[in-house]
């Protein structure tokens, strides 16, 4: 027992609504390139041919290669940061000044390219080297200090080729060259003239400083100016001064204090009339309290006195010789020393040689007391009027600081500058002479690796090969295509379900049957009984399995079989599925119902006699008219003989009884229709059936015979169970490929007509 193919109508292209679909599809390219592929391969021959001659005609190309070394000069070890020559021409933009305008004159001048039979009657000789001249960098990176460059130029003549390369590199060696000088000339001379600026600047401010000198008093120069620091101080500084006659004046308050208090004990002791002696004895008292304060004081104040008596000798002798003995401030300096010189004899410290003072101020013996109150009366005064003077020396000697710092700040402003300017100078005098170092090591150096040379040029060969057979094949495409537009045939499988919008059962490939030679045994038209093994015996199982399907869904059990047109295959398709679904057990019924051309007969070697005719004229009871055949299960009702009015026949009310009378006999009923197209037979028939197929043969039916099929079946309402197509070839428009799958066992079996065995009724 065969193992049959299982079936699910749900994956049926055909079970989506028929309604949904397209007009016609999209031309499938890649089945019309299989399709017309030796046409293909036949413009493909002819384009090479005329490529070649192209070729030829044109004549050949060689092309000049060159390699050139661009690298970086040495460079002194300086750093990058200190550098005053900046590299010029990166690796990265070698290729693009190489290809520029500016090179390409330097080349046709160098060259003298405008001789070159290549370029003769160019009116452009810089655009024409350009559009041939190719650059690439094959090895080295942006930054790196090496950078390989390739230097190509096509020409038909080897010679002009060679030429062009060469020239386009000695022109880019030259502008290296010149960019390098250039570039070093103009730094250099930045330098010499940032060097000079400042020299100048240097000599301004120097002036400026020694104008501010000579505004400086002498008595502050020590103390201002670039030696300041190492010179031998001969001023005391005014802070200095201050401080000190501020603690003298405070000395000078507590002195003037202890006077005041001691005067004043005298006088009330005066004038209480105490004992002489005992007023006496407290002088004595006093006295010797002043011994032991002039002791331990007396270094101090000799100190004291000492450092203010050699500046004012000093100052006295200045101002002597510079305004004369009656100005106020030799007045006033004599004064000091005079009473600075009385201090120093009152404590009895020995005058500096040549102090002396007049005669007049000597002292003179008198009486104790007398002498101690004339004595502190004087000292009261003296401390009184040295409160005054130290008052007016500190006053005078905050002028004198104020004016100092004034000074002292204008100094160093200017004596900054100048040293700012010096070290700048002397750095940019540095940066000079590395320019004159770096600009023989500036830029870059051209190096060429290797000789020029010349090949053809293979490319604009297998252009011309390649654009000729391009050429071909679209010419023979485009001619394939038109023939495909122009051409309205159904092409494949979904061209018949897109365009009838029926559900396709199912499609058997295109055989032609051998020659009925032998007229004993079965037609080879009868695929599924001669040659069982065979790929369209395996699709007219396939049709019986998605039949059944159908059949079921649609309780459908007599079924008109029909066509758009003679020759499309009907009556085989269904003498071939009645014997399919016979030898799978079911009761089956062939009626012939094409009155008009009945073929039945003839495939199953039967004798036309009484058939379907005679049946609707009453003549013969139905049953009486059917025969057995060789097949187990399957009867047939031959057509008869022509009647004269096939159609008025048809519509005779017997037509519903005879086939309701067989329906109850087998399990399905098969009339033979003629075509839908022909005559109006399949319609009468197909009101008294439960469905009906349509059977269409691919490259033989075309759109419009499609389009009016579908349209008298939607006019006359018939019920469709589906379609078959005929014709079909192996490929993934019609489904599953069983002719690998077949052909062992075709190969290992022949084809035996004698199947008595298995056909026997």
């Amino acid at each position: 027992m065969k193992q049959e193919f299982e079936f699910h109508a749900d994956s049926l292209p055909g079970h989506i609504n028929p309604d949904d679909e397209a007009q016609r599809l999209p031309i499938n390219y890649i089945q019309l390139a299989i399709n017309n592929r030796w046409w293909l391969l036949c413009g493909l021959a002819a384009g090479l041919v005329l490529g070649h001659l192209a070729y030829t005609k044109a004549g050949p190309e060689y092309e000049a290669v060159a390699q050139i070394l661009v690298s970086r000069k040495y460079m002194p070890p300086v750093r990058e940061s200190e550098r005053m020559l900046q590299d010029t021409g990166k690796p990265s933009e070698h290729i693009p000044l190489i290809v520029s305008p500016m090179i390409a004159e330097k080349a046709i001048r160098i060259g003298n390219l405008k001789d070159l039979p290549t370029f003769r009657g160019q009116s452009d000789l810089v655009e024409a080297v350009l559009d041939g001249l190719k650059v690439k960098r094959i090895s080295g990176q942006d930054r790196s200090h090496f950078s390989v460059l390739e230097v190509r130029y096509p020409s038909r003549v080897p010679a002009d080729a060679r030429q062009v390369v060469k020239a386009v590199i000695e022109a880019y060696d030259e502008y290296l060259i010149e960019e390098s000088r250039k570039h070093s000339s103009e730094v250099l001379t930045l330098a010499k003239k940032t060097t000079s600026d400042l020299q100048e600047k240097i000599q301004l401010k120097q002036s400026e400083y020694n104008d501010f000198l000579q505004t400086v008093p002498e008595e502050f120069r020590s103390n201002v100016g670039p030696k300041a620091q190492n010179a031998p101080t001969t001023n005391i500084s005014p802070e200095d001064v201050i401080h000190t006659l501020g603690e003298e004046r405070n000395r000078n308050r507590i002195r003037q204090t202890e006077l005041r208090s001691r005067q004043k004990s005298l006088e009330n002791a005066i004038a209480a009339g105490d004992p002489r002696d005992a007023i006496e004895q407290e002088i004595r008292r006093f006295m010797n309290a002043d011994g032991r304060t002039e002791r331990n004081s007396r270094s101090t104040e000799i100190s004291i006195y000492q450092s203010q008596l050699l500046p004012l000798l000093l100052r006295e002798q200045d101002l002597a010789r510079s305004f004369g003995k009656d100005h106020p401030d030799l007045i006033s300096a004599r004064e000091s020393i005079t009473k600075i010189v009385e201090t120093f004899q009152k404590l009895g410290v020995q005058l500096p040689e040549g102090v002396e003072l007049p005669a007049a101020q000597r002292p003179k013996a008198i009486d104790y007391v007398g002498i101690y109150m004339d004595s502190l009366r004087r000292q009261i005064q003296e401390v009184e009027l040295k409160e005054q003077e130290l008052d007016a020396m500190i006053k005078s000697e905050g002028i004198r600081s104020h004016n100092f710092a004034s000074f002292r700040a204008t100094d160093q402003s200017l004596n900054s500058e100048l040293i700012q300017l010096k070290e700048l100078w002397k750095k940019r005098l540095d940066r000079e002479g590395e320019v004159t170092v770096e600009k023989d090591t500036n830029g870059y150096s051209l190096k060429t690796l290797a000789p020029v040379k010349d090949a053809l040029v293979l490319k604009r060969l297998m252009k011309f090969y390649f654009g000729g057979s391009v050429f071909g094949m679209f010419v023979v495409a485009i001619i394939c295509l038109l023939r495909e537009l122009k051409d309205l045939t159904l092409k494949d499988v979904r061209d018949v379900r897109t365009t009838l919008r029926q559900p396709v059962l199912g499609s058997v490939v295109a055989f032609e049957p051998p020659a009925d030679n032998d007229r004993a045994g079965p037609h080879p038209a009868l695929r599924y009984l001669v040659a069982s093994h065979s790929v369209e015996a395996e699709d007219y199982r396939s049709i019986r399995t998605a039949f059944l399907v159908t059949a079921e869904q649609h309780a459908a059990r007599t079924v008109l079989i029909s066509s758009a047109e003679p020759g499309d295959g009907k009556t085989t398709l269904v003498c071939n599925l009645a014997i399919a679904l016979a030898q799978s057990g079911k009761k089956i019924l062939l009626i012939d119902g094409d009155l008009r051309r009945p073929n039945v007969h003839n495939l199953f070697r039967l004798a036309p006699g009484i058939g379907f005719t005679e049946v609707l004229s009453g003549e013969i009871d139905p049953l009486n008219a059917i025969r057995p055949t060789i097949i187990n299960g399957l009867s047939v009702m031959t057509a008869g003989h022509v009647p004269a009015n096939p159609a008025e026949l048809l519509s005779s009310p017997r037509l519903h009884q005879i086939i309701r009378d067989v329906r109850d006999e087998y399990d399905f009923v098969f009339i033979d229709a003629p075509p839908l197209l022909a005559v109006s037979d399949p319609c009468i028939l197909a009101q008294h059936t439960d469905g009906m197929l349509i059977v269409s043969r691919i490259n033989k039916n075309t759109r419009a015979a499609a389009i009016r099929v579908r349209e008298i079946i939607q006019d006359q309402r018939l019920r469709v169970l589906g379609a078959v197509a005929n014709g079909a070839t192996a490929g993934p428009n019609r489904g599953y490929n069983y002719g690998e799958y077949l052909s062992a066992n075709q190969a290992a079996k022949s084809i035996t007509p004698d199947r008595s065995s298995e056909l026997v009724s």
